[in-house]
C-alpha cells in the first residue's frame, strides 16, 4: 500500500486540477479537417480557449470569432412533428419517441423505448476496468419497462395538476408510490467478465477496487471504500465525484470557481498518524473550517457546497514534500448497501450522507472463493417523491422531473434528467359552433385542401329545431331517384333554392381522405338550361348545365318527371344534379357522394388532418348509419314538425390513423361527439359534457372548458360565467396524430422550437467561464483548448511549443501564422499564433471561417496581407 501511494503522489502533483464535465467522450485522432471536433462534440463545447494576459487587442478579436463559430456549430439538428414547428434539442440527448413510432398522448414512454443504452446517450458509455484480480468491461442501461418486475408508466396525459390552483395543462405524469415496482425507472451498471477484487481480511474491504473510476449516468464517480460482510452476505460501495478535482499540499491556497462563484482553498491541516495512520484533513473553505476529514469522507458547507476526500498521502520519511490532499470540490456522495446473494432490492441508499428512503438499490456478487469476491450488477431504481403539498409529479412543458422531485439527489447523478418539451406541433385546422343569437349555430371547418367554410348548420327559429338557417336547409343524405310515386317530390328532390348542401367523394363511411364542400343552390335559368351555386368555400359562383334526359334512365314507376341533368365539378369529382320538372320550385336531387347515383347515401364532413364530422345525429331522427338510408329516416330528420330533443354532431379519428392501432393499440377509432340541445324560449346551446372526452375547467379561468383527445384533438367550450348566452365550441383537429416530445438528457443541453418551413437546429451556450487568461490555466494539456496569440504573447502557447521568452520569436515570420494541433494523451490543444497580432487575427479569422478553407493535417501556415487577402497552406 506504501507502494501503491508513493506513485500515486508523484502523479498527482503533476496532474493539477480536473474540472469535471457533464459528459464522457472518448479520444480520437487529432486532425484539422474535423474540426470543430473535438471542441464541439455532440452540440456541446468541450474545452477552454486562452489568450495571453496581456494579449493585443488583435488576439482578442480573433479570439471572439473562434467563440463565435464554435456557438454556430454548438448545435444539433433534430425534430419531431411535422405540418408545425418543431422541436430540436442540442447535446446530450435522446427523444422518446422514434421515426415511425411517435410517442402519443397516454402512452407509457416504456412501450415506445423501453431500454435506453450509450448507443443513445453518450453519458450511458461504458469501459474498462482493471484490478489486480483481473480486467471487465461495464455497460449501462437506463429502463423504463421490465416484464419480469413492472415498473411504473409514465405518460404525458392532459389533466389538472395538484396545485392550490389546480392548473389545466399536458403534463408528463408521474405518480408517487412506495413500493418497488412504483419506481418510474431503473438504473443498472453490468459487469461483463465480473469485477472482481480481492478481500482484505483485516478490515473486510475489497481492497482492489479502491481509486477505480465508474462512468455513472456521464459522471464519473471514484470508489473510495467498498466493504464485504460475508457472514450476512452484505456489500457496501462507496463512490464520490465532484465538479473539480485537484491536489494540494499541506498549508498551500488556491482559488477555484464553481457555478459563477469563487471559493478560495486552503489545506490547514493533514494529520498522517489520525484515523489508524490513515490520515485526516481540515480545510478553511472562504474561511469556513470544515470537520476533520478522511479518505471518502466529506462535509457541506454554509451555502450548500460540499467537499470530499478522495486520498490524504502523507509525507513518506526522506520525502522533500509536503503531506496532500486529493478532494472533490461540489462533491457527490453515493453509498450504496444491499444483500447480494438474492433478487430483491433494498432501501440501502445513501446520498450526501442522507438516506433515500425512495430509492432501492440491488448488488449482485458472489464470492469465488474465501479471498476474492465478484460483483457483476448493481441495479438501481427510484420512486417519485412529490415536493410537500403536491400528491403526484406533473411535468410541465420545457421542465424536467429533478426540479419536481422531493429528493433530485436521488435521480442518482445530478447529470441527467426525463424532459418534457411539450405536445408535437403538427399543425392544426380549426372546427368552430359559434352561435348567432340565442337560437343558431354555425359550423365553420376547414377542408383537406384548406377552403374554410363557415356554414348555416342548426335553427331553433320558432321551436323548429332543424339543420340550416331559418328559411334554408343544409342537406348532407341524398334524395332517391328511382323511388316510387308513393313518395313525395320533396323527398326525391329535397334540395330547393337557396338550400345548402355538403358535397364529399367518400369511397367509404368514414372516409379520412375525402374532398368536401358546400354549396348553395341560388337559381335557375330555363331558358338556357342552366344551374348556379354558391360555393362556399372559394367564394365563386359555379354555373352549370343541364340536359334533357330519358325518363326510363330513372325509374319503373310513376315518379315526377325529370327537367334534365348536370355535372357539377368540384375538385375534380363529378356529383350528378337532377331538375324537378316542376314549374314552381325547380328542386333538385344532387348525387353528394359522387357514386353516380342519387340513393339516400349520407355524406360526411372530412376536414383537414383526416378528421370525420358526422351531422346526422338527432333524437327522433333515425341515424343513417349506412348507405341506402330508408325513407323515415329522411323524413325525421328534416320534417319541420317532427319532435325533436338534442342534436350532436360527431368527431371521428380512424384507428387507422394512429400511429398505433387505435385508441391504446385497441383497434378503435376515436369519437369525440358535441351536443346542440334545445332551451326554452326557442334557445340553443352547447350541452357542458363532451362524449369520449373529460374536460376540465381552470380553477383561474371559468369560462373555458378544455380537453384533449388521444390522438391530439384540442377542445375549448368557451361558456361566459353568470351569463345565460349561447356557448362556443372551437376544437384544433390535428394535421397529423399529434405525438409528445419527451427527451433523455445529459448535461447542458437547451430545446428550441423553429417553423415547420425552417430547419430544426439548436445552438447550445458556450458557458461563461469557457474564455482563459493564461495565468488561470495550470496545465494547457489536461484538456482541449484553444490557445490564441502566440509565445511571445501568451505563456500557454510557451508551454504547448515548449519554449522560453528568450527564443519565443524563433520560427515566426512577418505575414504568416500558424493553426497547429497538439495530441496530448486524448486532449486536444490548438494553437492560432502569428509573427504579430495582425497576423494571429489573420489566422483566427480562418479558423472562424472553417468551412471556407481546406484545413488537414496537423498544421496549416496562414499568410496574407489582411483580412481579406488570405492564402492557406497544409504543412507536410
Amino acid at each position: 500500500m506504501k507502494l501503491k501511494k508513493a506513485i500515486k503522489k508523484i502523479v498527482a502533483l503533476g496532474a493539477g486540477m480536473t474540472m469535471l464535465g457533464a459528459s464522457v467522450f472518448g479520444a480520437m485522432a487529432a486532425n484539422l479537417n474535423t474540426y470543430p471536433e473535438p471542441f464541439i462534440q455532440d452540440g456541446v463545447f468541450n474545452g477552454i480557449i486562452v489568450v495571453g494576459d496581456s494579449a493585443a487587442a488583435s488576439d482578442v478579436i480573433g479570439s471572439v470569432d473562434i467563440a463565435t463559430s464554435l456557438q454556430f456549430s454548438a448545435s444539433t439538428p433534430a425534430g419531431t412533428g411535422s405540418g408545425g414547428s418543431s422541436v430540436a434539442i442540442s447535446g446530450d440527448a435522446v427523444a422518446i419517441g422514434r421515426p415511425g413510432n411517435i410517442l402519443e398522448i397516454q402512452e407509457a414512454i416504456g412501450d415506445v423505448r423501453e431500454t435506453v443504452t450509450e448507443l443513445d446517450l453518450d453519458a450511458l458509455k461504458g469501459g474498462l476496468i482493471v484490478t489486480d484480480e483481473g480486467a471487465t468491461q461495464y455497460n449501462q442501461f437506463l429502463r423504463f419497462k421490465d416484464s419480469s418486475n413492472a415498473l411504473q408508466d409514465i405518460y404525458v396525459t392532459f389533466t389538472e395538476n395538484d396545485d392550490a390552483r389546480q392548473q389545466v395543462a399536458d403534463y408528463l405524469l408521474i405518480d408517487e408510490g412506495n413500493t418497488i415496482n412504483d419506481a418510474f425507472f431503473e438504473y443498472e451498471i453490468q459487469f461483463e467478465e465480473g469485477l472482481e477484487s480481492a478481500i482484505d481480511t483485516s478490515n473486510q474491504d475489497l481492497k482492489d477496487l479502491e481509486d477505480e473510476q465508474l462512468n455513472i449516468l456521464g459522471t464519473v464517480f471514484t470508489v473510495v471504500e467498498s466493504d464485504i460482510d460475508t457472514v450476512n452476505d452484505k456489500a457496501t460501495l462507496e463512490l464520490i465525484s465532484g465538479d473539480a478535482l485537484d491536489t494540494l499540499e499541506e498549508g498551500e491556497t488556491k482559488t477555484y470557481t464553481l457555478n459563477g462563484k469563487d471559493y478560495e482553498v486552503t489545506v490547514i491541516a493533514i494529520c498522517d498518524t489520525c484515523n489508524s495512520n490513515e490520515g485526516s484533513v481540515k480545510f478553511s473553505v472562504n474561511g469556513e473550517v470544515t470537520d476533520s476529514l478522511q479518505d471518502g469522507e466529506t462535509d457541506v458547507l454554509a451555502d450548500g457546497l460540499e467537499i470530499g476526500i478522495r486520498d490524504i498521502m502523507p509525507n513518506e520519511a526522506g520525502d522533500v514534500t509536503q503531506d496532500i490532499v486529493e478532494f472533490f470540490l461540489g462533491a457527490s456522495k453515493v453509498e450504496l448497501v444491499d444483500t447480494y446473494d438474492d433478487s430483491t432490492y433494498s432501501q440501502g441508499v445513501k446520498i450526501h450522507s442522507e438516506s433515500i428512503e425512495d430509492a432501492y438499490v440491488q448488488i449482485k456478487g458472489t464470492e469465488l472463493d474465501s479471498k476474492t469476491f465478484e460483483i457483476t450488477t448493481i441495479k438501481y431504481r427510484l420512486v417519485a417523491d412529490a415536493m410537500a403539498g403536491q400528491n403526484n409529479i406533473y411535468i410541465s412543458a420545457g421542465h424536467g422531473v429533478k426540479e419536481y422531485l422531493d429528493e433530485p439527489e436521488g435521480m442518482l447523478s445530478p447529470n441527467w434528467d426525463i424532459r418534457y418539451e411539450g405536445l408535437a406541433d403538427t399543425g392544426v385546422s380549426t372546427i368552430r359552433l359559434t352561435p348567432v343569437g340565442d337560437d343558431k349555430y354555425r359550423l365553420e371547418f376547414e377542408n383537406q385542401q384548406g377552403q374554410m367554410f363557415n356554414v348555416p348548420f342548426v335553427t331553433n327559429q320558432d321551436g323548429i329545431f332543424k339543420y340550416g338557417s331559418d328559411d334554408d336547409d343544409l342537406w348532407f343524405i341524398e334524395g332517391n331517384i328511382s323511388l316510387t310515386s308513393s313518395l313525395t317530390e320533396e323527398r326525391i328532390f329535397p334540395i330547393s333554392d337557396d338550400d345548402y348542401f355538403v358535397l364529399s367523394d367518400q369511397d367509404s363511411e368514414f372516409d379520412e381522405t375525402a374532398y368536401s364542400s358546400v354549396l348553395r343552390y341560388t337559381s335557375i335559368d330555363t331558358s338556357n338550361s342552366q344551374l348556379s351555386f354558391d360555393d362556399l368555400g372559394s367564394g365563386s359562383t359555379r354555373q352549370v348545365t343541364y340536359e334533357s334526359i330519358s325518363a326510363s334512365n330513372l325509374t319503373t314507376g310513376g315518379v315526377p318527371s325529370v327537367l334534365g341533368r348536370a355535372e357539377l365539378v368540384i375538385g375534380g369529382n363529378s356529383y350528378y344534379v337532377y331538375v324537378a320538372n316542376h314549374s314552381s320550385t325547380y328542386n333538385l336531387g344532387i348525387d353528394l357522394n359522387s357514386d353516380a347515383d342519387v340513393n339516400h347515401d349520407e355524406v360526411r364532413l372530412t376536414v383537414h388532418g383526416g378528421g370525420v364530422l358526422d351531422l346526422n345525429g338527432m333524437t327522433n331522427g333515425a341515424h343513417a348509419a349506412e348507405d341506402n338510408a330508408s325513407t323515415t329516416s329522411i323524413d325525421n330528420i328534416y320534417n319541420e314538425s317532427e319532435a325533436r330533443g338534442d342534436l350532436w354532431v360527431t368527431l371521428l379519428s380512424k384507428a387507422s390513423e394512429f400511429d398505433e392501432n387505435g385508441q391504446n393499440n385497441t383497434g378503435a377509432n376515436e369519437t369525440l361527439n358535441f351536443y346542440i340541445h334545445t332551451r326554452t324560449n326557442n334557445e340553443v346551446g352547447l350541452n357542458s359534457t363532451i362524449g369520449g372526452l373529460t374536460v376540465y375547467t381552470p380553477e383561474d379561468d371559468d369560462d373555458h372548458r378544455l380537453g384533449l383527445s388521444m390522438y391530439g384533438v384540442s377542445v375549448d367550450l368557451y361558456d361566459p360565467s353568470g351569463s345565460t348566452d349561447a356557448e362556443t365550441l372551437t376544437v384544433e383537429y390535428p394535421l397529423l396524430q399529434r405525438g409528445v416530445d419527451v427527451y433523455i438528457t445529459a448535461g447542458a443541453t437547451k430545446t428550441t422550437r423553429v417553423g415547420g418551413s425552417s430547419e430544426a437546429v439548436t445552438v447550445q451556450r458556450i458557458e461563461v467561464g469557457a474564455a482563459k487568461l493564461a495565468s488561470e490555466v495550470r496545465d494547457i494539456t489536461a484538456q482541449n483548448a484553444i490557445v490564441v496569440g502566440g509565445p511571445c504573447a501568451n505563456a500557454a502557447a510557451r508551454e504547448l511549443m515548449g519554449v522560453t521568452m528568450d527564443n519565443c520569436a524563433e520560427g515566426f515570420e512577418d505575414g504568416k501564422a500558424m493553426i497547429k494541433l497538439f495530441d496530448n494523451d486524448g486532449q486536444v490543444a490548438l494553437l492560432v499564433a502569428g509573427s504579430s497580432a495582425a497576423d494571429t487575427r489573420r489566422a483566427s479569422r480562418v479558423l472562424a471561417n472553417f468551412d471556407t478553407y481546406d484545413l488537414s493535417g496537423m498544421e496549416v501556415e496562414v499568410s496574407g496581407t489582411s483580412l481579406s487577402d488570405i492564402s492557406v497552406e497544409t504543412v507536410a
